[in-house]
């Protein structure tokens, strides 16, 4: 355990060295199911208030064409009623939605830290520990594999779009007060960016020690490398790296990880600068808020 736990502690931005076994997992996956259960519900829910406040809508629409000013009075107050009840719904649904995602990403970044972990154990097990370790490292991967499918493939980390506010002389104090609350608004989007950037560095680069980790240990004569297709992992699909097909077009986990920290220096100088430019502005108005 120990071995492994070094490992991980190389590795910026990832787990903390309690969260790197079968327990953590465990609670990671109930935690995810619990979420995945309140989407489901405000899925539900929004998908419901939306289907009443489109027939509403459509009800007036076809009251403007028949001109029919009774049915105009009677459909107003509802559709204004709804009007809450919709953004409260859509609120919920969205906020449901976001808890979803991060209940996922980490029961992945805790399924890739404890097959490490495994992989790491493989290479000092015997032939019976190993054939234990195996069940369990390809248990963990249809684990993984269900949540992945679950969530659907995820919009990329990209720069956001920057916003142009720059001070002109003309500007009055509410104005310039108006530019720097936006331009702080965006310090913080970048912030956000710039943590999900580490995290999911260093999710990769944890999967990009298992892969390595497993490919010794297939290498290693003490090990499994002869396995057929299809046991242990090995085989298309599976942990055999000699038999499993490559796309070519696919960058490698060492290519993504060199392109998101890549990114994050990018994102990194440009939140350094709309910071500076927002201090600029708050200094112009002698600092007030």
């Amino acid at each position: 355990m120990l071995r492994c736990l070094i490992v991980l502690a190389a590795v910026p931005g990832v787990l903390d060295a309690q969260d790197v076994n079968r327990d953590a997992v465990d609670s990671a996956h109930t935690a995810y199911l619990d979420v995945y259960e309140v989407y489901e519900d405000t899925k539900a829910t929004w998908g419901e208030v939306t289907t009443r406040w489109e027939s509403l809508i459509a009800d007036l629409e076809q009251a403007d064409r028949r001109d029919d000013e009774a049915a105009r009075n009677r459909l107003r107050p509802l559709i204004q009623g709804m009007v809450g009840e919709r953004g409260d719904a859509r609120r919920e649904f969205r906020k449901a939605e976001a808890d979803w995602y991060d209940a996922g990403r980490t029961l992945i970044r805790r399924i890739g830290a404890y097959q490490l972990y495994l992989s790491n154990r493989l290479l000092e097990a015997d032939e019976e520990s190993q054939d234990s370790l195996l069940d369990e490292y390809d248990e963990m991967d249809a684990l993984r594999d269900e949540v992945e499918n679950q969530m659907g493939p995820q919009e990329p980390l990209t720069l956001p779009e920057m916003p142009d506010l720059e001070a002109m002389p003309e500007n009055t104090p509410a104005e310039l007060r108006r530019k720097a609350g936006r331009l702080e608004d965006h310090v913080a989007v970048l912030d956000r960016l710039l943590d999900d950037l580490d995290s999911e560095i260093g999710r990769l680069e944890i999967d990009l020690q298992r892969e390595n980790t497993m490919r010794r240990w297939e290498r290693d004569p003490g090990g499994r490398r002869n396995l057929p297709t299809g046991v242990g992992g090995a085989g298309a699909g599976g942990t055999g790296a000699d038999t499993t097909e490559v796309d070519l077009d696919e960058p490698t986990l060492a290519q993504k990880i060199e392109e998101l920290k890549q990114l994050k220096e990018e994102v990194t100088d440009n939140r350094d600068r709309f910071q500076e430019r927002a201090e600029e502005l708050r200094r112009r108005l002698g600092g007030t808020p």
